[in-house]
């Protein structure tokens, strides 16, 4: 069976760019053997992942990274049986968020929401979370 999986974490610091490619290298070989696809974004000290594939293959990744020092506070938003894959393009995207374009961080602040700050505010349901993964993992995110 095919399924989608969306968690919420918190990351533990110190946490950097070089750390997310490091995330990224890992996925790359080790996900497609696994049938796996998705998009993992950080902002603001958060990681929002959505993971599709083998519900098996799914589950096992998901007790791994339960189990991993690198975030704290695992929330899940989603666990569903799909019919098809909305993030098939990639072993894993990643999404950073000072990578993103001004323009593309004014949009989503408006659409998704901000913190105090002004931040980005990642969203807890399902559908936002899908929305927002979605939108970042097809647009062109890298600021000029």
């Amino acid at each position: 069976m095919l399924c989608r999986l969306i968690y919420r974490s918190t990351v533990v610091p110190p946490f950097d760019f070089d750390d997310l490619r490091s995330i990224l290298a890992a996925s790359e070989r080790n996900n497609p053997p696994q049938g796996i696809t998705g998009v993992l974004m950080t902002a603001s000290m958060q990681f929002l992942q959505v993971m599709e594939g083998p519900s098996d293959n799914i589950n096992e990744l998901y007790r791994t990274l339960q189990r991993d020092t690198g975030h704290e506070h695992l929330r899940l938003v989603e666990f569903t049986a799909i019919q098809q894959r909305l993030f098939d393009g990639w072993a894993m995207r990643g999404v950073h968020r000072r990578l993103m374009s001004d323009e593309l961080t004014t949009f989503l602040t408006k659409k998704y929401g901000s913190d105090e700050s002004g931040h980005l505010t990642l969203p807890s349901t399902a559908f936002l979370a899908t929305s927002l993964l979605f939108d970042v993992a097809n647009t062109d995110i890298i600021g000029t």
